[in-house]
């Protein structure tokens, strides 16, 4: 007998250890799916800001610091439907101190004015897929009302890590003031993005290479075309 039960020990033994040793494989199999979805979904996932807009409801996010805020619409539908305006980023200073440990508050800062990133979402029409910086451009001028005051640089291809854009700078005068602006389109098959960047010409030299590196950090979610 004390054979038999040793012959039916070891064989336990045995299959547990291989039952212990498929358990492991299945949860790093589990984990390297999950890394791989993760990574197809979003592009490179390298942190480049504290802080993530996660855009939801249109398929995108976008990194911005600390010294930025952003105003979306209620539940994160549109800002502006009528534009498909999704969300606008812009920086912010602190107005009043925070005394000792305490926690700063929203009514603490203010939004810097004239330095702004908008994001449109639009739906595509028909599966048009042709939609560049140009159109977007177009758009642009047809909603302002003409090319006067504006001077615009050559549209070009710009790849990001995450996504690739036509771009094309532009400025404009307004109340005495040099606007420096950009303006980024990207197509998926079921929507277009355009990026809007403006940013006051004096403001320019503090903002501007944020304002670039949130744009590289923009990213398609959710799904991969």
């Amino acid at each position: 007998m004390a054979v038999k039960y040793s012959l039916i020990s070891r064989k336990a033994i045995i299959f547990f250890s291989f039952l212990i040793i498929f358990a492991i494989m299945a949860v790093v199999g589990i984990d390297i799916l999950r890394e791989a979805v993760t990574t197809t979904a979003t592009g490179n996932d390298e942190v480049m800001f504290d802080n993530m807009y996660s855009g939801s409801r249109y398929f995108f996010r976008i990194g911005y610091p600390n010294d930025w805020s952003y105003e979306a619409g209620q539940y994160g539908f549109y800002l502006n439907k009528e534009k498909h305006e999704a969300v606008e980023l812009f920086p912010v200073k602190m107005v009043r101190e925070t005394e000792g440990t305490a926690t700063a508050q929203p009514s603490d800062f203010e939004r810097v004015e004239g330095v702004t990133i908008a994001v449109y979402q639009i739906p595509i029409e028909n599966g048009d897929l042709s939609y560049k910086a140009k159109n977007a451009m177009d758009d642009l001028l047809a909603e302002v009302g003409g090319t006067e005051g504006y001077t615009f640089g050559e549209p070009a291809s710009l790849t990001t890590e995450n996504v690739t854009f036509y771009r094309t700078e532009y400025s404009y005068y307004e109340e005495g003031v040099t606007h420096r602006c950009a303006l980024y389109t990207a197509t998926r098959s079921m929507c277009k993005y355009v990026i809007v960047t403006d940013c006051k010409g004096y403001l320019e030299g503090e903002y501007k290479e944020t304002m670039d590196k949130m744009i590289k950090d923009f990213r398609f979610s959710v799904f991969d075309d």
